[in-house]
């Protein structure tokens, strides 16, 4: 029995470092995007910061291990909330009630320019209510004073590039980085710019191992999966990367060069849970799960308190002046308008909402040339579908949340701009090839014209007929009428630099109504000064709408139940219809392709006469 004991002592001696070392569990979120009330209908909600809250509460007290809550960035921007963030930092103010102890600075923290991020940054510090803000691969201009506000706040450690934390007996190095497909989706960054962010790992996890002696180093991740699967294979000694920017639920973690990569999905509809035990000086995952945020958990009642507090600030700094309230209906639908890859009905119904508004405002009828003739809309600027039923401003406002007007107010501005045909179908030719290359982001809504593409063909050149007005246009270079079209600043501005992105075969240059190439594309204004925003401009039109069932609320037309086919894909392997109507650069390569084929064909048949010759000599 003695002996039975003393086997017994000696095994779990030697096996307690192995299984009884420190335990922390990490709570994650990502993407928040302003989403303080969640979304889903009053029935079925998902998401919500007051719901988040109790199960962070709920995940807290179930373990007697410490517990360290992180967010991996795009706090910011998605709804109304985000129009007060300047004045209120009020997403800041809450996750720090909530336990959050860092979060990753994200491209749309970067919305309201580096100046207006300083501006919410420094109401939440005022407020003492900032969770520490992480972001290590930037780099300021040192001249342009467009970034100076926030390079202070990184002067002041405000705004840090990596934090330790102390969590029971482990020291906890902490670091974020911005991905470089979310650098270049972050264009009101300037005069900010971003460095590698494999580069900067490698000295940030040998400086937060070597210098400051930490037992754990986690990576939280602004740049999407991929890029952080890549990062985790190249850069030695990261114990965790928590991946944010692509909205991706990841049911379970992916393990990529020893380290678990891990995504909560987007807009606080799920909550991360990642519980670790240290073994050794690595650590061993013990448990994971991603926890939905839905009506089965009680909405804490003192963050919703604060949440409707917040509602009232909206109305009062914001939809005011423009005589609207955050949940005043404006219009109602009789089916989901979603939001989804390629065309939608949400898309079309949102593009031709703004040819309606951006027409009603420049367009005069003496006046052939002022009026619009087409509007393009990117799928990545839409953000949210509207579910059956009331539309209110607060929904309204969701589908279009983004952006930041020259004047330094919310909202994408509206511009406009002439193109010749053949530059309407390079515009097209991004929704075809760019988009394909680069995601679903680039997809263009379009309203005024319709187009069919052939998926086959060369890229760039895969536009095979577009309708304009329901006629056909001549896109050749024959045609060198001009054409007038709008966009939002964003995507008015992409047009510019779209040939970079194409070796410089969609190369577009915006012009005047003279045909002047405009040096910069300005948002156009109302007769007060005020920019001609799309938000402002869906809203209108939806109000605009005729009431079909008599109660008084307008509705959304049966049209929109389905999509259009505006773009249209005729797949074909035809080498007629590959070729005709090819552009110069496709005629090339196809005759490229077609000499090389007919050099390799006649050496074929020469080196095969020159064997057949041989092996007949051989026999005579």
């Amino acid at each position: 029995m003695k002996r039975s004991c003393w086997i017994f002592f000696f095994i779990l001696f030697h096996l307690a470092p192995a299984y009884g070392g420190e335990r922390i569990t990490i709570l994650f979120t990502s993407d928040l995007h302003s989403h303080l009330t969640g979304t889903g209908s009053e029935s079925k909600p998902v998401g919500g910061v007051a719901r988040l809250a109790q199960a962070i509460e709920e995940e807290r007290k179930k373990r007697p291990n410490p517990c360290l809550i992180v967010d991996g960035g795009d706090f910011l921007m998605g709804t109304l909330f985000h129009t007060i963030s300047r004045e209120e930092a009020i997403e800041l103010t809450l996750m720090k009630k909530m336990g959050y102890e860092a979060v990753a600075i994200g491209n749309h923290e970067f919305d309201l320019r580096p100046e207006g991020l300083a501006s919410v940054l420094i109401r939440a510090k005022e407020k003492n209510a900032l969770p520490v803000p992480l972001l290590a691969n930037i780099r300021f201009d040192g001249h342009d004073p467009g970034d100076d506000a926030l390079a202070a706040l990184y002067r002041a450690e405000v705004v840090r590039p990596f934090v330790v934390l102390q969590k029971g007996g482990l020291r906890i190095g902490l670091f974020a980085l911005m991905g470089v497909d979310a650098a270049e989706a972050a264009p009101f960054a300037r005069p900010v710019r971003f460095t590698d962010p494999v580069a900067t790992a490698h000295w940030l996890v040998k400086y937060l191992r070597e210098v400051k002696r930490v037992d754990m180093v986690i990576g939280l991740f602004h740049g999407g999966l991929a890029e952080a699967e890549s990062l985790a294979r190249k850069v030695d000694r990261i114990d965790l990367i928590i991946a944010a920017h692509g909205h991706v639920r990841l049911i379970t973690p992916i393990v990529a060069g020893g380290v678990p990569v891990v995504e909560a999905g987007s807009y606080g509809a799920y909550l991360g849970i990642l519980d670790l035990e240290q073994v050794g000086s690595r650590f061993r995952l013990v448990g994971y799960r991603l926890r939905r945020i839905d009506e089965s958990i009680e909405p804490m009642s003192a963050v919703e308190r604060e949440i409707d507090a917040a509602k009232e600030s909206v109305d009062r700094l914001f939809l005011e002046s423009f005589g609207l309230s955050y949940g005043q209906v404006i219009a109602a639908t009789p089916f989901d308008l979603i939001h989804r890859k390629g065309e939608s009905n949400l898309g079309n119904l949102i593009a031709d909402a703004l040819l309606w508004y951006v027409n009603y405002h420049v367009y005069d009828p003496s006046d052939p040339a002022s009026k619009v003739v087409f509007y393009i809309q990117s799928n990545g600027v839409i953000r949210d579908g509207l579910k059956k039923g009331l539309i209110t401003i607060a929904d309204a406002f969701r589908s279009l949340p983004l952006g930041i007007g020259k004047d330094g107010t919310i909202g994408y501005p509206i511009a406009s701009c002439y193109l010749t045909a053949s530059e309407i179908k390079k515009v097209l030719e991004i929704a075809t090839s760019i988009a394909p290359m680069k995601g679903d982001d680039y997809f263009l809504a379009v309203s005024g014209l319709k187009f069919t593409y052939n998926p086959y063909r060369l890229p760039c050149d895969r536009v095979v007929g577009i309708w304009l007005d329901n006629r056909p246009l001549d896109y050749s270079s024959r045609n060198r009428r001009l054409y007038r079209v709008a966009a939002n600043l964003y995507n008015a501005a992409f047009l510019q630099v779209v040939g970079s992105y194409s070796y410089h075969l969609l190369d577009i240059v915006p012009k005047d109504r003279f045909g002047k190439p405009l040096k910069e594309i300005i948002p156009i204004r109302l007769a007060d000064g005020r920019e001609l925003k799309e938000w402002l401009g869906f809203v209108a039109y939806l109000r605009s709408l005729s009431d079909t069932d008599g109660d008084g609320i307008p509705d959304v037309p049966e049209r929109y139940r389905h999509v259009e086919g505006r773009a249209k894909a005729h797949p074909s392997l035809n080498p007629k219809v590959l070729i005709c109507g090819s552009g110069l650069t496709s005629l090339a390569v196809f005759a490229t392709v077609g000499i090389l084929t007919m050099v390799i064909v006649y050496l074929a048949i020469k080196i095969g006469r020159i064997g057949y010759g041989r092996k007949d000599r051989e026999r005579n």
